[in-house]
């Protein structure tokens, strides 16, 4: 069950992310959002459509955040296990 939620979450380049963009018909989705904001930071022109803006605005945080809450859990997970093994 677990790998079945984790294959269906778009944040990650599995069947949840080709769901998505399919869904939305954006190809690319990660590159272009990411690259959305890099033109945001650089004052550059975005030349994605203005329907597509929504959508591309919202998956880089989103997947940003739950990759850093990824990481934070294993490490998490990694520092109490050493934290037992080591008793302190």
């Amino acid at each position: 069950m677990l790998t079945v939620a984790i294959n269906l979450n778009p944040l990650n380049r599995f069947d949840g992310y080709y769901l998505l963009v399919a869904g939305t018909g954006i190809n690319n989705l990660r590159e272009r959002s990411f690259g959305f904001y890099a033109n945001l930071l650089r004052r550059e022109e975005i030349e994605e459509a203005a329907e597509n803006r929504w959508v591309l605005a919202t998956y880089a945080p989103l997947s940003i955040l739950y990759t850093v809450w990824v990481v934070s859990y294993l490490a998490s997970l990694l520092g109490n296990w050493v934290l037992r093994i080591w008793s302190f």
